[in-house]
């Protein structure tokens, strides 16, 4: 079970921040995802553990399929702090913070990669961000048994 949160704020004249966009999403685990999942659980080669959360401009619908996001150029991945990591039975939370200079171009995807680089999830945001130096973003994964 997972769900993506991404939260926005823009920078105001005065240096405060205005929060701009709240959106909570079911999130879509994909077939290398689940597989990458179960190996880790069993302590199997090729198992991994959630590293990244990336970003992307392409409107593909997520399928559970793909591999990685969808975008040729304007994507990017940014690793996961170990203080970023953080389990409240039943769900692990798991975010970045996409400061003002970073992936500023429409948010319609967003992916979860693991230490393999092996794509978890995808997701694609019906209401996307469009990030622009005024604005820095968090973005949240929810996972949960």
């Amino acid at each position: 079970n997972g769900h993506l949160r991404i939260r926005a704020w823009e920078k105001q004249s005065d240096g405060s921040e205005k929060l701009i966009k709240d959106t909570f999403i079911k999130n879509l685990i994909v077939d290398v995802g689940k597989d990458t999942i179960m190996k880790r659980l069993g302590n199997m080669s090729g198992g991994g553990y959630v590293a990244s959360i990336g970003v992307g401009d392409n409107t593909t619908a997520a399928a559970v399929g793909q591999t990685d996001l969808q975008a040729s150029s304007n994507k990017v991945f940014k690793t996961v702090a170990g203080s970023d990591y953080v389990y409240t039975r039943p769900t692990l939370f798991i975010s970045v913070d996409f400061g003002y200079s970073e992936a500023n171009y429409t948010w319609n995807e967003v992916g979860l990669k693991d230490n393999n680089s092996v794509l978890i999830a995808r997701q694609v945001d019906s209401s996307p961000l469009a990030k622009t130096t005024s604005k820095r973003a968090i973005v949240e994964w929810q996972l949960s048994i």
